[in-house]
């Protein structure tokens, strides 16, 4: 008995472990856009006043190696849990440092990859209230609340939803756990 106990004791605090690491997982990839964006005004207004800087490695490392939906979910996810329009998110791909000249109408390909991010789930679709006109926001892997482990709250957030595969093999686990 005292064995299914340390399990029980164990599973809890790899469970809270995982939610608390993807809570951090959301706020790091926030902040990554924010230091991004200062990065890049910073470099602008050292180039104004004639400092000479040395290019961060870092920063042109994601330039290079990220994709235009990559990129724009992680502005996205940085304005989480708000809304950003097509307009709003070309100006922080360029803040970032995207040339968008490659591009022969860049609004229309990035409202593009939105809509098919919207289409495919990992991007909320919105309209505005003022206007009508449409807004996105991600999807976060989980709800970037402290998760108490009980399905049916789970299941009750905004934004989240339990599978009956999830529910079937979360009621698998804790008959089993109660042999």
């Amino acid at each position: 008995m005292a064995l299914t106990s340390d399990y029980r004791k164990a599973y809890e605090h790899a469970r809270q472990e995982l939610a608390d690491l993807l809570q951090k997982q959301l706020e790091t990839e926030q902040r990554i856009v924010v230091v991004r964006k200062s990065l890049e005004t910073l470099a602008a207004l050292c180039e104004d006043e004639g400092i000479e800087i040395e290019t961060s490695v870092e920063a042109a490392y994601l330039l290079e190696n990220t994709n235009l939906a990559d990129e724009i979910r992680h502005i996205l996810v940085g304005a989480w849990p708000g809304y950003l329009r097509p307009n709003k998110v070309k100006a922080n791909l360029e803040q970032l440092g995207w040339d968008l000249r490659q591009y022969k109408n860049p609004q229309a390909t990035i409202h593009m990859v939105m809509k098919r991010m919207a289409e495919s789930g990992t991007v909320q679709e919105g309209v505005s209230p003022e206007d009508g006109k449409k807004l996105y926001r991600a999807v976060p892997l989980m709800p970037p609340v402290k998760l108490t482990g009980k399905l049916s709250e789970l299941a009750e957030s905004s934004n989240f939803t339990v599978s009956p595969r999830l529910a079937k093999a979360a009621l698998k686990a804790a008959k089993e756990s109660m042999k």
